[in-house]
């Protein structure tokens, strides 16, 4: 009897819902919590419920279902029930959702006593469940709309500083009066600036994004070292900041890294030490060979140095330490790009400061084994210098482009190649229609053109018999990387963003004039 007892107040005080009955299909039991889920009173008697027990199952929230689909009776025809959500909007209380397991019941000899199911309300879970589901398709709309947005601000601001950096290089490649030729550094000084800020707002989307691509390689640290102090040297100059290399102590170490990114991370860390530091102040690069293979890269500074409590905010994107009262450009990214260029490429970046101590950052990177060096007689490969003209044919090269400065930047471009000559399509259709009649050998692309997206245009070229082996470059003001790797994958040869580099499209304009030889007519 006590067992009894002790087993009864188990069954009861479960939270699982346990339901019985007997071979008949009479019910035998159903503890506190089967009483619970159904709104049922606590003292009701199974067999007084039976109509009213059934009668609250649906299996999508609405129509209920008939007595031989309630788990319990599919248990007593012999069926093993297993995992089955089933809704229960019970006359008084809320609406659960539970998944019953049930199972026949026999005796020793194998006859039928019956069947039992246990219900467990997955009502919470599944509300979670909804909600995590909810808030990944929000996250995914909100990624989507960052890519697309950024797209959008990539192509929108690289346009027009096509022209001004465009241009720029044009101007800097001719002879011009010293305060000319001074006027034309500020311009480029300052268009160069605003495209670094836009570059840093799209590197920090592709490191978050995992797109961006490094090229780890052993870099001997001396020589990056010196050059980018070599680049820093003249805003040192400017602030009247001593800078010191300390190259003499590098000797031959080497650490495995993407050479551009360290060297853009080096930059961003000796342009804020000038920066923020005291006039006749000074800036010290060291490095250390830590004794578990890694080597650490350290920027220190004589500036006003940073508070504890502010340190974690340097690297916090947007965030910038007593903006209000400087009047220094920047827009709170580099050192969170820096970080995330650093992690990226398997190392770290550290800070320590204390006010009026000045500040230390420390880049720690996998020492590297010196590479072995090849001699490579490039000299079948060398790029024809400017103003070096090719005398064998004039090559034709088709531009489809449809904003006007763009295409007199490429003229003006062109001009330094007198060997290429300039077809103009301001529009997609007319293109095509110029590539199958011309054959050019090369075809300049713009992306957002007026009547045919640049993409299908492309496609097209590489259906066409007469014009799927001419090599197409395409010039775009959209910079994300799935842009790119879309257009490459479609057949471009090249991809180039805007603002152009001038000396990349004239070593295009070269290769392409070797590959490709007019035949003598």
């Amino acid at each position: 009897y006590k067992n009894h007892e002790f087993l009864q107040a188990v069954l009861e005080n479960t939270v699982e819902g346990i339901v019985a009955c007997d071979a008949s299909g009479n019910l035998t039991f159903f503890n506190h919590a089967t009483r619970k889920f159904h709104g049922l009173p606590i003292e009701s008697l199974p067999s007084e419920q039976w109509p009213e027990y059934y009668s609250l199952f649906s299996a999508d929230g609405v129509t209920p279902i008939t007595e031989t689909e309630v788990p319990l009776f599919r248990a007593l025809s012999g069926e093993h029930v297993s995992n089955v959500e089933m809704v229960i909007a019970p006359r008084h209380g809320s609406t659960r959702l539970v998944v019953s397991n049930g199972e026949p019941l026999f005796d020793s000899n194998g006859d039928k006593l019956g069947a039992v199911v246990v219900m467990h309300d997955i009502t919470e879970s599944k509300q979670i469940e909804v909600e995590l589901q909810r808030a990944k398709y929000e996250a995914d709309a909100a990624n989507l709309a960052k890519s697309e947005f950024l797209s959008r601000m990539s192509h929108e601001l690289r346009t027009p500083l096509n022209a001004i950096l465009g241009f720029g290089q044009i101007l800097e490649r001719q002879a011009l009066a010293p305060r000319d030729k001074e006027n034309v550094g500020y311009i480029l000084k300052g268009g160069r600036h605003l495209l670094d800020l836009i570059n840093e707002v799209l590197d920090i989307a592709r490191v978050e994004a995992g797109h961006m691509e490094l090229s780890l390689e052993p870099i001997e640290l001396r020589e990056i070292v010196s050059e980018v102090c070599a680049l820093m040297r003249s805003l040192a100059v400017e602030r009247d900041i001593s800078l010191n290399e300390n190259v003499s102590q590098l000797g031959c170490t080497y650490i495995m890294a993407d050479r551009q990114r360290f060297k853009q991370v080096l930059i961003n860390l000796l342009a804020n030490a000038i920066k923020f530091n005291h006039q006749g102040g000074h800036v010290e690069i060291n490095h250390e060979v830590k004794a578990s293979g890694w080597i650490s890269v350290t920027v220190h500074d004589t500036g006003d140095g940073i508070a504890k409590d502010d340190l974690p905010k340097l690297f916090t994107p947007f965030e910038r330490l007593n903006a209000a009262n400087s009047n220094i450009e920047g827009t709170g990214l580099g050192l969170v790009l820096s970080q995330r260029l650093i992690a990226a490429m398997g190392g770290k970046i550290s800070v320590e400061s204390a006010p009026n101590q000045g500040t230390t950052f420390s880049v720690e990177l996998p020492q590297a084994a010196p590479p072995v060096k090849f001699l490579i007689d490039s000299s079948q490969n060398a790029p024809i210098a400017d103003g070096e003209e090719s005398t064998e044919h004039t090559n034709c090269v088709l531009c489809i482009e449809d904003n006007l400065s763009n295409m007199k930047l490429i003229e003006a471009v062109l001009e330094m190649r007198p060997a290429w000559q300039l077809i103009p399509a301001i529009q997609g259709s007319i293109g095509l229609d110029l590539a199958r009649r011309h054959k050019p050998d090369l075809i300049l692309l713009d992306v957002n053109l007026p009547d045919i997206n640049g993409k299908e245009v492309l496609s097209r070229l590489q259906q066409s018999a007469e014009t799927k082996n001419i090599p197409v470059v395409v010039i775009s003001a959209d910079a994300t990387p799935n842009q790119i790797q879309q257009l490459l994958a479609a057949g471009a040869r090249s991809y180039l963003t805007k603002p152009l580099d001038v000396g990349q499209l004239l070593h295009i304009l070269d290769e392409s004039l070797r590959a490709t030889p007019k035949n003598t007519q």
